[in-house]
């Protein structure tokens, strides 16, 4: 059986960080399934995961797998948080990161809903002038609904 312990630092860090799991699971590129797993006590991360994971949640990888304060930090990695104000940049660079890609696909969707609704991109025979029609146009028009009512009436 997996350690409870595992599962309880993994998921005491990434809330710390302001990290979610779908970001870690990216970030480390495993499944979301696979971090899913570490946070529920189904699985504990190994070897190059437990190293990456150690790294993004910024601790030790030894105090990740064990909870023992003790050893020297792998990799020379922070056991504990950055400083407020670091752990914040750091969740608003996050953020406004995410942001710019949201605002990126919405104007790439502005731009398509744009060149299908321009003028140019419409047949010619579907285009809607904004003209008023000639003398010609609306002689012909009533010209053609006159020929359609019964003369008899």
């Amino acid at each position: 059986m997996f350690s409870e312990g595992f599962s309880q630092r993994l998921r005491s860090r990434m809330s710390r960080l302001g990290v979610q799991a779908n970001e870690l699971a990216e970030k480390l590129e495993v499944t979301p399934g696979a971090v899913s797993n570490w946070m529920n006590v189904t699985n504990e991360a190994k070897g190059k995961n437990l190293r990456q994971l150690a790294e993004a949640l910024r601790c030790d990888a030894h105090w990740l797998a064990t909870g023992e304060t003790d050893k020297p930090s792998v990799m020379g990695l922070q056991e504990t948080p950055q400083s407020g104000y670091e752990a914040e940049v750091e969740i608003w660079k996050r953020r406004a990161k995410a942001a710019e890609k949201q605002l990126d696909t919405m104007r790439n969707m502005l731009r398509s809903i744009l060149e299908i609704s321009s003028p140019s991109a419409t047949p010619p025979d579907v285009r809607i002038s904004s003209k008023p029609p000639s003398d010609a146009q609306a002689a012909a028009r009533q010209a053609s609904s006159s020929a359609t009512t019964d003369p008899s009436e």
